[in-house]
């Protein structure tokens, strides 16, 4: 789908957004289920031995590269058993309430670090709380440039008031996906609030996405690694490379 194709369907569904009174869990679920299924598919390859050292002939040394960890998109086909979000969690009404704005949270931190909140026509931003070994918060805010790539802007805050902060700029082909993923108009379809993710991790990890086009920002809340099209973006923000 090109630029223009999917301006004219947002367009669409804010249309139709605008419009309607009041929606049931299985009314926003329709909607979901409208758009197709999207997001990142993770996969680990099979343990393979490496021959054992002559000092230790029984030892047994699993190759680091047959295990790594795959990433790559995954569309219809791929979601069909399991499907890409349970039916228990798009029937959930807590799922279908927008979280609140975490604007404030960001610039706490922020003054911490003596670093301003990025503004520009298009952003995204990322509010993340691990509360595990070492309690932290996290601001990352993506800003598009006008010549099509975005820049990262990081920072963390431990509990102990320890503040670190990193800024990178995406490369050609991660601000690609970017522009794609914030561009889409199925994002704002996806559920607003939910604790199902793709991974999840001891770190209990949750966190609030935000994306801003100048006009409209659709915000979405989730944990971990999330899932769909916000679970993408949330793992371009966090490093990830381009897939």
């Amino acid at each position: 789908m090109d630029l223009i194709s999917r301006a004219l369907l947002a367009a669409v569904f804010s249309t139709l957004s605008s419009t309607a009174v009041a929606q049931s869990p299985s009314d926003y679920a329709a909607r979901y289920h409208e758009c197709p299924a999207g997001g990142l598919a993770y996969w680990m390859g099979t343990p393979r031995a490496l021959p054992p050292p002559a000092d230790a002939p029984d030892s047994i040394i699993i190759d680091p590269a047959s295990i790594a960890l795959e990433v790559r998109w995954a569309g219809d086909e791929d979601w069909i058993d399991p499907p890409a979000v349970p039916e228990q969690v798009l029937s959930d009404p807590k799922t279908w309430i927008r979280p609140a704005s975490v604007r404030e949270e960001h610039e706490a931190i922020r003054r911490n670090a003596g670093a301003d909140f990025p503004a520009a026509p298009q952003s995204v931003s990322l509010f993340q709380r691990t509360e595990h070994w070492a309690w932290h918060s996290e601001s990352t805010v993506a800003v598009r440039f006008p010549d099509g790539t975005w820049q990262v802007d990081y920072v963390q805050r431990y509990d102990d008031g320890t503040v670190r902060r990193d800024q990178r700029t995406l490369d050609s082909e991660a601000s690609r996906r970017m522009d794609e993923l914030v561009s889409d108009p199925c994002l704002a379809r996806e559920p607003f609030a939910s604790e199902f993710a793709y991974i999840t991790s001891s770190d209990n990890t949750r966190w609030t996405l935000e994306v801003d086009d100048g006009s409209v920002t659709t915000r979405i809340a989730g944990r971990d690694s999330g899932f769909g099209r916000a679970g993408a973006i949330v793992y371009l923000l966090r490093g990830g490379t381009s897939f």
